[in-house]
């Protein structure tokens, strides 16, 4: 594990959670905990929760007696802690006491419902030394301070019970190693005496269930339970397996690392609703609790299911630490699919659906864990599955028309809901019913699928499969090229029905209870945006009737109810699902004068970073790509000071905050957009945004503690939640452009070149070291071999020469470089793969289980 030395100044996001892969989480009740290191008039290490939100504050508080002084705030200590080793479900800290009392600290999340820890004083003094450990525990509920209780146990064992249902229905228990306490104040208490050049440990335990007996016993095992270093030792084996990246940045490795340890971290244990181990959004202190015993689902619940978008950008780094996380990812997905091929876009491991078509993701993300695992067998189990959820995106449901162009049924499925077009409830967004477009960005998912389906195919020699869709890739080809507006460089949104690009008038405005009751003839035959502001946050049963003649001269009427219109605090608007030509009535209901309403045609001209995805493609023009490029990488449009922003900045509505208008800057949509670069031969400008984004990661680690996501893209400031997967650094990205990554014991993939220019870079992992920098590329195999290639290698597999065998089975004298069938990218690149042996993929689970829990 390696070792870091990491104070408070320092970018750090320390939380810890039980570890999917040691087979001891519970996904209705999950206890994150935050550890936090103290400026020096601050304790110097707290570790907190909240139970998932049950409580305001619970935080655990070691407080140290050596003579006649206590120490516990930083400045008190003669060297003040520092962070050395972390690990999603474990954190290490170094100390010094005193002078001659060094400190190691260790916290570890055993399960979802126990954490535990040790501390181990070491005197390197001549003379025997006595230390005692006060743990503290502190819990405010509702701003009141929860209850404490001294519980006597057999063999005169002391415990402290953390309220009595004060705690939501917990009834929390922490015990101490030969604790005893003054009955007063709410710490448990021992003492240590320490011989000169001799350490000396204390263990605790703090088990919190809704059943006091419950959380007493699992405390006693896990305090009793005498093998915690085989559980430690196998938590380093995950580790060493996991890739350890120094680039010369202490800001970017610890960025990179975190980054890590957030994605293994928002992993859980597999359920009766799904099969294989599947992540939630955001894994931290105040969520986890099933509050009525279900997680809610859908788009805005953070633990309501796993989603394409959010699996795909993560792969590469889970494909990397824990390759059966990523391929259970693929198969989670494949297991709810239905027999018409539908796949739910957020299955949860509480049995959630958003009833919603996940997008067209799944080939692409299924390739993408192949491309780092490289394993066939899996890519084979998953075709027939991928193949029938790609032509489930042509029936008739969601291809309204029946022109082989679907349509989105929902903003947050995969589309870039903070949009202009998009943006529900904001006073400067339509809110366009997204169903009644036709979306370049989903026409891009789909190209990509066809071509990750081709590919499958060529892995797997199947060549039915692809004689089959490589028309398919043509006409979508074909039916993208209907989107791309040469004059202006641009793809666009166009109507589902009329293929037209309405550019947006605004030609009514009034009270709640006034009517249009004139003739009006709109520019162009198109939708209608109808929108309503004031009264109160709740939605008001309102309504709209209009009268007129529709796009094809035919006289119509629609009514539009309260349910059709998104209200968000305060304003709603509504798409009509008539495309009008002249309006001669039109009329609110169920409004008063104080509020207003407004009707507008649509405009779906308005330009956001979505519009950029068919750059993915892989099939565009010359002329498109570049245009396209040209774009992104202007500085008064998108590329931002911290990297690409939601829209231009020379759009009237760009507001880099968020506040009024689209703005901000995304981790997961510029990795996206990233990806697109490479593909296309930008691997500099890629290199460039990766610093860009970047840069606004480590401000966020440095200022709050977190990720955050999205950022300011002119400031850096972070605006947005904290610690989210889309939030973190994406290792894909980063490997593609290290140009190289080691899939396997003894294996190391060379992708291409080198791209931080100026920089000299390590990759470790599995004991093999890569180094890289402009002059060269050095292998450093664990087994002592080291392999020297050119600093602009082909692509290219590189085995360690004591384990490659020549064809006769001997031992090779040299070492095995293995030609590529074609060139290897990064992540989701399409491209071929080197080399078709199984990865070493390492046992999920630890197997150290104390008996009974």
């Amino acid at each position: 594990m390696r070792e870091w030395h990491l104070t408070y100044a320092d970018p750090i996001a320390p939380c810890i959670a039980a570890d999917a892969r040691a087979g001891r989480t519970n996904y209705l009740d999950d206890q994150a905990w935050q550890l936090r290191l103290g400026q020096p008039d601050e304790p110097a290490v707290t570790l907190e929760t909240r139970y998932g939100g049950r409580v305001g504050l619970m935080r655990l508080l070691p407080v140290w007696f050596v003579g006649r002084r206590q120490i516990y705030e930083a400045q008190g200590y003669h060297t003040p802690p520092t962070l050395v080793a972390f690990a999603p479900d474990f954190l290490r800290l170094h100390a010094d006491l005193t002078l001659y009392l060094r400190l190691t600290m260790e916290f570890w999340t055993m399960d979802s419902q126990v954490v535990g820890g040790r501390f181990r004083v070491h005197n390197t003094s001549d003379h025997p030394q006595n230390v005692r450990l006060d743990l503290v525990a502190q819990a405010m509920r509702e701003n009141q301070a929860v209850q404490m209780f001294f519980l006597t146990l057999e063999g005169d064992l002391v415990a402290l019970q953390i309220g009595r249902k004060q705690i939501g229905d917990l009834e929390p228990v922490l015990m101490l190693e030969s604790a005893h306490s003054d009955g007063t104040s709410a710490r448990l208490s021992s003492g240590l005496a320490i011989a000169p050049g001799n350490s000396e440990s204390l263990r605790w335990v703090l088990a919190s269930t809704p059943d006091r007996d419950s959380s007493i016993g699992r405390a006693y095992r896990w305090l009793s339970y005498p093998r915690w270093d085989d559980h430690l030792h196998a938590i380093e084996q995950r580790q060493a397996a996991a890739p350890q990246i120094d680039t010369g940045h202490a800001d970017w490795d610890a960025a990179l690392a975190w980054s890590q340890q957030l994605v293994l971290r928002a992993f859980l244990g597999a359920t009766g609703s799904l099969p294989h181990p599947s992540f939630v959004s955001t894994r931290k202190p105040n969520y986890g609790f099933a509050l009525g015993g279900q997680h809610s689902g859908g788009f805005k619940g953070p633990w309501g299911g796993q989603s394409l978008p959010e699996a795909l950008f993560i792969a590469p780094t889970a494909a990397l630490a824990a390759p059966e996380l990523a391929q259970g990812m693929v198969r989670n997905f494949l297991a709810v699919q239905r027999d018409d091929g539908w796949i739910d876009a957020r299955p949860g491991l509480g049995g959630q659906r958003a009833n919603v078509l996940a997008p067209p993701l799944l080939a692409t993300l299924a390739y993408t864990v192949y491309h780092y695992t490289r394993d066939r067998d899996f890519l084979a189990d998953c075709l027939d599955g991928l193949i029938a959820f790609f032509e489930r995106w042509f029936k008739r449901d969601v291809d309204a028309d029946a022109d082989q162009v679907p349509e989105w049924t929902s903003p947050e499925q995969g589309a870039f809901s903070h949009s202009p077009l998009l943006a529900a409830g904001q006073r400067w967004g339509q809110g366009i019913t997204i169903s009644t477009l036709e979306a370049p960005d989903l026409l891009a998912y789909l190209t990509r699928e066809a071509r990750s389906l081709v590919r499958i195919a060529e892995v797997l020699g199947r060549d039915d499969i692809q004689a089959e869709y490589a028309p398919r890739l043509d006409d979508l080809r074909a039916r993208l090229d209907e989107m791309w507006d040469g004059h202006r460089g641009v793809f666009f949104y166009r109507d589902r029905d009329s293929h037209a690009c309405p550019s947006g008038e605004p030609f009514f405005e009034g009270k709640g209870d006034q009517p249009l009751d004139e003739r009006t003839t709109l520019p162009t035959a198109s939708r209608l945006i109808l929108r309503a502001t004031g009264g109160l946050s709740r939605k008001p049963k309102l309504g709209c009737t209009i009268e007129g003649i529709d796009a094809e001269g035919k006289g119509a009427n629609e009514t539009l109810e309260a349910a059709d219109f998104d209200w968000y605090r305060s304003s709603g608007s509504a798409t009509t699902r008539t495309i009008w030509r002249e309006i001669k009535y039109l009329k609110f209901h169920g409004l008063s004068r104080v509020y207003k309403v407004s009707a507008s045609t649509v405009d779906l001209t308005q330009h956001d970073l979505s519009l950029f995805m068919p750059l993915w493609t892989g099939v565009l023009s010359a002329e498109q790509v570049e245009a396209t490029v040209a774009i992104i990488t202007d500085p008064n449009r998108y590329w931002r000071e911290y990297g690409i922003s939601g829209c231009a900045a020379d759009d009237p509505l760009y507001d880099a905050s968020m506040q009024n208008g689209c703005g901000g800057t995304w981790p997961s949509w510029n990795a996206r957009l990233a990806w697109a670069l490479m593909d296309n031969g930008y691997q500099r400008e890629a290199t460039d945004l990766f610093r860009r984004t970047l840069a606004a990661q480590v401000r966020a680690l440095y200022q709050d503690k977190a990720f955050r996501t999205p950022y300011n893209p002119d400031t850096g400031e972070p605006i947005g939640d904290r610690d989210t997967l889309d939030s973190v650094v994406s290792l894909g990205w980063f490997a593609r452009l290290f140009g190289a990554f080691i899939p396997a014991p003894g294996e190391v993939v060379i992708t291409g070149p080198f791209w931080f220019e100026g920089d000299a870079m390590r990759w470790t992992q599995y004991g093999i070291t890569i180094e890289r920098s402009g002059d060269r590329t050095a292998i450093h195999f664990a087994s002592g071999q080291t392999v020297t290639l050119k600093p602009d290698a082909e692509p290219q597999v590189v085995r360690d020469p004591k384990i490659a065998r020549d064809p006769k089975g001997q031992p090779s004298a040299r070492p095995v470089i293995v030609e590529p069938e074609g060139p290897i990218a990064g992540a989701s690149d399409g491209s071929d793969e080197a080399d078709d042996s199984d990865s070493g993929v390492p046992d999920p689970f630890d197997g150290l289980l104390p008996d009974g829990t």
